[in-house]
């Protein structure tokens, strides 16, 4: 068993990827800058977007695999409760409001709202409330979980671990089952930490065995290089199989890139001030992008790549301005997100 003691990322370089990574994140869900548009339908994705879907939200959840040197402490599970699925509860009830009397949208009860709160769907909160994107929350808590019982089981407890999933992984690669749908129905998002756990732990292990170098750097730039090159070439030639292998395998080559480069981000301070707010700019980004693209929709059909670029900028400053303002003040922080702290 490996040990992650002396991988630990500095405070700033870690806020310095989660910067980046956020930016990438809000990157991704402009529709406007990702899709092609037929009027104002946006239809076929882009080939950046698939891209990033390989590995930006997935780099989040192998971040704290390496800067927690304790993996298990007291009081951990009460921690990622209160830091994670509190705020899932107001966000998602937000994103329930906002459907129901905004969108128009019909509610279909507390029952239904209840088992897909639990659930952690994305396919189900989409269809309970309109949108997706708090998935992430239940998918870390549970993730965090499975790291804190990993580092402190058993051999055993870790090996049927990993067992089940690389059986998931084996399923999905081999057969019609998307881990999306396998997921559905699996309270706690229990389906995409079993998918998350392996990737995270190859990142690791591989981690521990490279050197700080300029040699080192080169050779993961490259390999992170090549894996798009080749991700390129699947998704041209619709090698399903082909493009699933690479959402293992581009999480790990993403992250070892960033970490090569951690010391450089870690001077651009745009980077760490969008990192140490980057979970409360997570909560918000698609409500305010949601909103320009809409006044977009109605001044300018189709969207133009100008204003694609000036959404993503506002998007990114609003949303920026929201986290600074909810965390600065002391009632709101402790409303929204008591865990963080100033």
């Amino acid at each position: 068993m490996w040990q992650v003691d002396n991988m630990s990322v500095p405070k700033e370089a870690s806020n310095a990827i989660k910067g980046l990574l956020i930016i990438l994140i809000t990157f991704g869900h402009n529709s406007i800058l990702c899709r092609s548009w037929n009027g104002c339908e946006s239809v076929d994705s882009l080939f950046h977007w698939d891209w990033f879907y390989t590995f930006h939200v997935y780099c989040f959840f192998i971040l704290p695999f390496f800067y927690n040197k304790n993996p298990y402490r007291k009081g951990n599970v009460r921690k990622n409760v209160i830091k994670l699925l509190y705020p899932y509860l107001w966000v998602t009830l937000l994103c329930l409001t906002l459907s129901v009397f905004v969108m128009g949208t019909e509610f279909k009860g507390w029952r239904h709202f209840g088992w897909t709160w639990i659930s952690g769907s994305g396919f189900l909160l989409e269809e309970a409330t309109g949108l997706s994107f708090p998935w992430f929350l239940p998918a870390m808590f549970t993730l965090l979980l499975f790291k804190d019982i990993y580092f402190s089981a058993r051999e055993e407890v870790r090996r049927v671990m990993i067992g089940i999933s690389l059986v998931l992984w084996g399923i999905t690669l081999t057969g019609t089952v998307k881990f999306s749908t396998m997921g559905t129905y699996v309270p706690f998002a229990l389906i995409p930490a079993f998918r998350l756990l392996p990737i995270c732990l190859l990142t690791v292990w591989i981690a521990e065995k490279l050197k700080s170098n300029i040699t080192t750097l080169c050779l993961v730039t490259a390999v992170f290089a090549l894996l798009t090159l080749l991700f390129w070439f699947s998704q041209n030639y619709n090698i399903r199989t082909g493009r699933m292998v690479f959402y293992f395998l581009m999480p790990v080559a993403a992250f070892l890139t960033l970490l090569q480069f951690k010391n450089y981000l870690a001077k651009v301070r745009l980077l760490v001030a969008f990192g140490k707010l980057s979970l409360q700019i997570y909560l918000y980004h698609v409500f305010i992008f949601n909103g320009l693209l809409l006044v977009v929709e109605h001044f300018h059909c189709p969207p133009t790549l100008t204003d694609g670029i000036i959404v993503l900028v506002v998007t990114l400053a609003v949303s920026f301005l929201c986290a600074r303002v909810t965390t600065d003040i002391p009632m709101l922080r402790k409303l929204l997100y008591p865990r963080i702290g100033r």
